[in-house]
C-alpha cells in the first residue's frame, strides 16, 4: 500500500514537472481534427481565457500554434469554437500534453440564432464589406511579389475493406499521388501576371513536365463576382446584390492578429438560377476585409463536391492572401468509396511594395523551364514551412519501390503533356500527329488516316512531318507534308514550309484554330460540309507572338484548285474548272486578358478569355507564279461572354468580310454563314443560322450579328437525370453580290442584300447523364426563320435541333 502511494506521488510529481516545463515554453502547436472523419478543420477559433495569450485560427490544414508567456497558470482554460461544430474546451497544462484536438459536428439545429430584429445584424456588415471591397481587395493594388510553395495530393476515402484490399502494397499509410512546387509570382494591375516554376516534384516522376501554381485550383483572392472553381462559375457572396441570392447570418466575433472579425454564415436561397456556395465568411471589425473564407457547393445530385478555404494576414496594413486549400471530392458508387483530391498553397515573402521589372512579364503566365533541372531533396526541406505529413513522406517512399517497368510507364504518360498540347503523341524521336486520325463531313464521309513528324529529341529545332489521309465517301486519297523551324520558341517565333494535296471548301475563309465559343461551333457546322474542291498547294508561313494576348501569322500560297462540286452546276457547265491561285497574306488574333503556360515550346491556354477578335487579309496576286486571278479578301470576326448577376450569361458575336475585286472564281466569294445540314433535326452550331443552308447565299460583301443568352435553371427542377436550363437566340444578317462577281456563277445561288432574321429558344439538360465527374446534358430547340427570307409555308420556316452541355 505505501509503495503504491509512493508510486503514484511520484508519476503525479513528474506529469506535473514535465507541464511545468512545457508551459515554460514558448509555444503549444497541434492540430484540430473531425472527430469521426479525422478531416483536419480548418479557421477554429482558438480563445484562450487568459488575456494575456493572445487568440489565433487554425489555419487551412488545421494546424494551431498559441504564443505561451512565462508565469501562465497551467489551469487556465482554452476554448475553440468553429460554425458547425460543438465547442471544446481545454487547460493549458492538458494542451501543452496533447495540443491535437478532436472536434465533434453539431447536429443541424446547434448554432441556430434566434433574430429578433428586422434583419440580422450581418447584412449591415455585408453592405459595408462591398463599399469597400475594392480598396480591400489585393488585385486593386498597382503591383506586388511573393513566393509560394504548393502541394496536392490525390487519395481515396479509407474504408475498412479498402485498407484491407491496400494492406502491404504500402499505399495503407501514403496517398496515391503527391505533388509538390515552389513557385514566385509578380503582378501587374490590372490583371497581369507572371509564375514561374522554380522547383516541382511528383511522386513517381523523375522530371514533371507539368506543375501545381499557386492559383490551380481556386482564384487568388475570394473578391471577384463569380468564383471559378473547376470551370464553373459560382456567385461570390461578396459581390453586388449577393443578398437576393444569399442568406446571411451574424455566427460570432472573435480575434484574429489583435483584430476583432466578424465570423458570417452565407447560404443559398430557395430556388436560385445560379450555381452558389454555403460557407463562413470572417470579416475585419476594423475595414471590413476578408480575412477567412470557406465556400462549399451543395446540391444532392451533385456528381464533384469541393470546398475552397482560404486565409489572409496583415501585410503593410493590408489583409493579403496567406495559405489556401481546395478538396474535391468525386463520391464513386462502383468503388464503395469517395476520390479526394487536395491542393494547398502557401505564400510567403509578400512584398506589395515591390515594381516589376522590365523582363517580369512574358508572352505566358506560368513558365514552366525550370522543371527540366532535377531539385535535391536537401532544397525541398528549405521550400517547405513544414516537414511533410508522414501520408505525404511515405507517398513519395512507396513510388521509389515499384517496379522500373511501372515508373518508366507512369513517366512516359506524365511526359506526354507538352507533345499533346501540340496535338501530338510522342513515342522517342517520332510525335504522332493526332489531328489526321479520323474526321467526318458529308462530301468525304468517314476520313481516315495518320501523321507522323520527328519530335525534338531528334532535332530541337525544327521538325519534318507528312500524313495521308482517305475518304470512303468520295474515295480519294490526300497526302501532305512539310517541315516547321522553331526561331525563337518564348515567342512561338516558327517558320512552316508545307506541300497539301487535299480537298477544301469553297465560298469559305477560314481562321486558324482558335479555343472561344465559336469554335465549337464552327466543329459542327463542318460536319454538313458537302461542297469540297480537289486542292495542291504549297504553303510558307511565319507565326509569332509580339505581346501577350496578341498572335501574327503571315503566309504566302500557292495552290491549284480543281471545281469538283459540278452536281451542283447548272446544266454541268463551267468554263473554266481549274484555278490557280497565287496569294499573300496575315492573320492577326488578338485575346486581352488570356492565360496561358508554356511547357517547352508549347502554349497552352489555361482558361477561355473574352473578348476575342480575329482579322485576316488575303491579296491574290495575277501573273505571280502562274496565278491567274487577282483580288483582296478582308474578314473580320468578334466574340464576347460576359455574365449578368441574377440574370445569367451572355454571348456575343459578330462576323464580316468583303472581296475586293472583278471576276472573282467563286471559291474565294463568301456563302452565307448557314448551319444547316439537310436533316431533319440539326446540332447546334453557334455562331451559324440554323435555319439557313450552307450553300443559300452567296456574297462577296455581308455582316452577320447575334447573341445567345442563357438564364441558368429558372425551372427550379435540379435532378439527377434533369437539371434544365433556357436559352434565347438572336441573329441577324445583310449582304451583297455585285454583277462584276455575279457573271460566271454555274449555280442556283440567291444574293442576301435584305436582312436575313432568325431566333430561337433553347432548353438544355432536359436530360442528362452522370459520367463519373460531370453530366452530360442533352436538350432541344427550335429556330424560326422571319424577315425578307420568311418562307410561304411557316413549317419550312422551322428548324429543330439537338444541343449538349456539361454540368455538375
Amino acid at each position: 500500500m505505501k509503495f503504491t502511494a509512493h508510486l503514484t506521488i511520484f508519476i503525479f510529481c513528474l506529469a506535473f514537472f514535465s507541464v511545468q516545463n512545457t508551459i515554460a515554453q514558448t509555444q503549444i502547436s497541434g492540430r484540430i481534427a473531425n472527430l469521426d472523419s479525422k478531416e483536419y478543420i480548418p479557421f477554429v477559433h482558438v480563445l484562450p481565457a487568459n488575456k494575456r495569450i493572445a487568440p489565433t485560427v487554425s489555419n487551412i490544414e488545421g494546424y494551431f500554434t498559441l504564443h505561451i508567456p512565462a508565469g501562465i497558470n497551467a489551469t487556465d482554460s482554452v476554448r475553440f469554437s468553429c460554425i458547425g461544430y460543438t465547442p471544446y474546451s481545454s487547460s493549458v497544462s492538458i494542451l501543452a500534453l496533447n495540443p491535437d484536438i478532436n472536434m465533434e459536428r453539431a447536429s443541424a439545429d446547434l448554432g441556430e440564432v434566434v433574430i429578433t430584429a428586422v434583419e440580422d445584424p450581418a447584412y449591415a456588415i455585408m453592405r459595408k464589406v462591398l463599399a469597400r471591397r475594392d480598396q480591400n481587395n489585393p488585385e486593386s493594388l498597382n503591383h506586388f511579389k511573393f513566393s509560394a510553395y504548393n502541394k496536392a495530393n490525390i487519395d481515396i476515402e479509407r474504408t475498412d475493406s479498402i485498407q484491407a484490399d491496400l494492406a502491404k502494397t504500402g499505399f495503407e499509410n501514403a496517398h496515391f499521388m503527391m505533388l509538390e512546387s515552389a513557385t514566385e509570382v509578380v503582378y501587374k494591375k490590372p490583371g497581369k501576371w507572371n509564375e514561374k516554376v522554380l522547383a516541382g516534384k511528383m511522386s513517381g516522376i523523375k522530371i514533371p513536365s507539368i506543375s501545381l501554381v499557386s492559383n490551380s485550383f481556386q482564384p487568388f483572392t475570394c473578391y471577384g463576382n463569380y468564383l471559378s472553381v473547376a470551370g464553373f462559375d459560382y456567385l461570390n457572396p461578396i459581390s453586388p446584390n449577393s443578398a437576393a441570392r444569399y442568406k446571411f447570418t451574424l455566427r460570432d466575433s472573435a480575434q484574429v492578429e489583435g483584430e476583432k472579425v466578424y465570423i458570417i454564415s452565407f447560404a443559398p436561397r430557395k430556388n436560385a438560377a445560379e450555381e452558389l456556395m454555403e460557407g463562413t465568411l470572417s470579416i475585419s471589425a476594423n475595414s471590413y476585409a476578408l480575412v477567412n473564407f470557406l465556400g462549399k457547393n451543395t446540391g444532392e445530385y451533385t456528381l464533384m463536391y469541393f470546398e475552397i478555404r482560404q486565409a489572409y494576414t496583415k501585410t503593410d496594413s493590408l489583409w493579403f492572401p496567406h495559405e489556401s486549400n481546395t478538396t474535391y471530392s468525386f463520391p464513386n458508387e462502383d468503388m464503395g468509396s469517395t476520390i479526394i483530391a487536395s491542393s494547398s498553397t502557401f505564400i510567403k515573402d509578400a512584398n506589395l511594395q515591390y515594381i516589376p521589372k522590365k523582363g517580369d512579364f512574358g508572352i505566358a503566365d506560368i513558365q514552366t523551364s525550370a522543371l527540366r533541372k532535377p531539385v535535391p531533396d536537401s532544397m525541398w526541406t528549405t521550400i517547405r514551412d513544414k516537414p511533410l505529413s508522414i501520408e505525404e513522406s511515405n507517398t513519395y517512399a512507396v513510388y521509389d519501390t515499384l517496379p522500373t517497368q511501372i515508373l518508366n510507364s507512369m513517366n512516359w504518360f506524365m511526359n506526354q503533356s507538352e507533345a499533346l498540347a501540340q496535338g501530338r503523341l510522342n513515342f522517342g524521336k517520332v510525335d504522332f500527329l493526332l489531328n489526321h486520325l479520323a474526321g467526318f463531313n458529308q462530301y468525304e464521309g468517314f476520313r481516315l488516316g495518320a501523321g507522323l513528324a520527328t519530335s525534338q529529341k531528334l532535332v530541337k529545332w525544327m521538325s519534318a512531318e507528312g500524313y495521308a489521309a482517305y475518304g470512303f465517301k468520295d474515295e480519294a486519297w490526300k497526302y501532305g507534308g512539310g517541315l516547321r523551324f522553331f526561331i525563337q520558341p518564348k515567342r512561338e517565333l516558327e517558320l512552316g514550309l508545307f506541300y497539301r494535296s487535299d480537298v477544301a471548301e469553297p465560298g469559305r475563309m477560314r481562321f486558324s484554330k482558335d479555343i472561344g465559343y465559336l469554335q465549337g461551333g464552327e466543329t459542327i457546322r463542318n460536319l454538313f460540309i458537302r461542297r469540297m474542291n480537289p486542292v495542291e498547294q504549297y504553303e510558307a508561313a511565319l507565326t509569332y507572338r509580339p505581346a501577350r494576348g496578341l498572335k501574327l501569322k503571315t503566309f504566302f500560297i500557292r495552290e491549284d484548285r480543281t471545281l469538283a462540286d459540278a452536281d451542283y452546276f447548272i446544266d454541268n457547265v463551267l468554263s473554266e474548272t481549274n484555278i490557280t491561285s497565287t496569294s499573300i497574306g496575315l492573320e492577326l488574333r488578338y485575346a486581352p486578358g488570356e492565360s496561358l503556360m508554356q511547357t517547352g515550346r508549347a502554349f497552352t491556354a489555361i482558361k477561355q478569355s473574352y473578348p476575342r477578335m480575329r482579322f485576316l487579309i488575303n491579296q491574290a496576286l495575277d501573273n505571280v507564279f502562274d496565278g491567274s486571278t487577282s483580288f483582296t479578301q478582308l474578314q473580320v470576326e468578334v466574340e464576347h461572354e460576359f455574365k449578368i448577376r441574377g440574370v445569367g450569361t451572355t454571348r456575343l458575336f459578330g462576323n464580316a468580310g468583303k472581296v475586293y475585286g472583278e471576276n472573282v472564281p467563286y471559291p474565294y466569294l463568301y456563302f452565307g454563314r448557314g448551319g444547316e445540314g439537310q436533316t431533319d433535326v440539326g446540332i447546334l452550331s453557334t455562331g451559324y443560322f440554323q435555319t439557313m443552308d450552307l450553300y443559300e447565299f452567296l456574297n462577296d460583301e455581308y455582316f452577320q450579328t447575334g447573341f445567345i443568352h442563357n438564364f441558368g435553371s429558372i425551372f427550379g427542377i435540379k435532378k439527377s437525370w434533369s437539371k434544365p436550363e433556357l436559352k434565347m437566340a438572336y441573329m441577324a444578317a445583310i449582304g451583297n453580290l455585285s454583277d462584276s462577281n455575279a457573271t460566271d456563277i454555274p449555280f442556283a445561288y440567291a444574293k442576301m442584300t435584305k436582312p436575313y432574321l432568325e431566333g430561337g429558344l433553347m432548353i438544355d439538360n432536359i436530360l442528362r447523364m452522370s459520367n463519373t465527374f460531370y453530366y452530360s446534358g442533352y436538350g432541344v430547340g427550335v429556330f424560326y426563320r422571319h424577315g425578307a427570307y420568311e418562307m410561304p409555308k411557316f413549317g419550312d420556316n422551322l428548324s429543330f435541333i439537338f444541343s449538349f452541355a456539361i454540368s455538375l
